[in-house]
């Protein structure tokens, strides 16, 4: 086998710097010329003299990492510890590959994302401002990944799925077809999200299966499964409030404003609530299922009855209501 360059010895530890032994073109279309100079490599191992893979001037592959076929290496991306690029892959920017994670096919890899673990980037997977693949995650189809997203767990993200805005895919979630997820929204646990969902403003997805923007199109129902894991009965659902008790057994205060109160049997209604089904954390009802009561503060839980009608908004794993009926208080069944 012909070789295609050859190890020069730096004085960086003990990194060889690449120096081409003959022409050869790249698969970006760029020429590699006898005698041009490329990246640093711990030995032979880190670059395939096969086929036509290159790693450019200050790139890098270190460690047990191994860069092969038609993968490239460009700019100041890096390639370490037992990670593998192959196929027609890219990598530029500062992006970098570490542990066992592997970037194959087409998949381009750049600006400062990140593949850790074992994450696996292949077929035609977009990686860029500052992305990130951990654990087992995998990123394939056309999906593509900015704007700090993460993927990690047993996720996968594939089909033509975009991820951006902070957005996060743990757990063994799946996320496909033409869904987007942006502006911090989250899926876990089991979640599938497909066809053409849209996750956005900080909804967080743990149950079933979402298809659709449920937010946008206000699909309460479906949010509530979706963020909850709770059904309406009748159009009502059962949900949780903590509060704090006064000297009156059945009057409660809220736990942002101790003038508003609860009244066991009656039905509480907020004013001037804020509308905006986009906005969180805004004037309203709050309410939660059993299993996130935990993050509020309060010595008491109110099990209340909301309409869905009556329901602002659902996003990170609670509810923001017009009003509600207070049923009793609720202690462990």
């Amino acid at each position: 086998m012909e070789k295609k360059y050859e190890l020069i010895e730096t004085n960086c530890n003990s990194d060889y710097r690449i120096k081409a032994l003959k022409d050869f073109q790249l698969i970006t279309g760029e020429m590699v010329k006898k005698g041009d100079l490329g990246g640093l490599v711990d030995g032979e191992h880190n670059l395939s003299q096969e086929g036509n893979c290159w790693i450019s001037y200050y790139a890098g592959a270190f460690g047990k990492s191994s860069v092969k076929d038609n993968a490239i290496l460009k700019d100041y991306s890096g390639a370490f510890d037992n990670s593998t690029v192959s196929g027609n892959a890219v990598m530029n920017g500062d992006s970098k590959a570490y542990d066992h994670s592997t970037i194959s096919g087409n998949a381009v890899m750049k600006d400062w994302s990140r593949a850790y673990n074992s994450s696996i980037i292949t077929e035609n997977a977009v990686m860029q401002h500052n992305s990130c693949a951990d654990g087992n995650s995998t990123v394939s189809g056309n999906a593509v990944m900015k704007d700090d997203s993460v993927v990690c767990g047993n996720s996968t993200v594939s089909g033509n799925a975009v991820m951006k805005d902070d957005s996060i895919v743990c757990g063994n979630s799946t996320v496909s077809g033409n869904a987007v997820m942006q502006d911090n929204s989250c899926a876990e646990g089991d979640s599938i999200i497909t066809g053409n969902a849209v996750l956005q403003a900080y909804q967080t997805i743990r149950y079933g299966t979402v298809t659709t923007d449920l937010l946008g199109t206000k699909d309460w129902v479906g949010a509530l499964y979706a963020e909850l894991g709770v059904a309406p009965n009748d159009n009502k659902v059962v949900l949780y409030k903590k509060v704090w008790s006064t000297d009156d057994t059945n009057t409660f205060t809220s736990n942002y404003d101790r003038n508003f109160l609860y009244k066991i049997g009656e039905t509480v209604v907020a004013e001037n609530v804020n509308e905006d089904i986009f906005e969180s954390c805004a004037r309203g009802l709050h309410f939660t299922s059993l299993e996130f009561l935990n993050d509020y503060d309060g010595d008491a839980i109110l099990k209340c009855e909301i309409d869905v009608p009556d329901i602002i908004t659902v996003q990170e794993e609670k509810v923001r209501a017009r009003r509600c009926k207070v049923l009793r208080v609720y202690k462990e069944e």
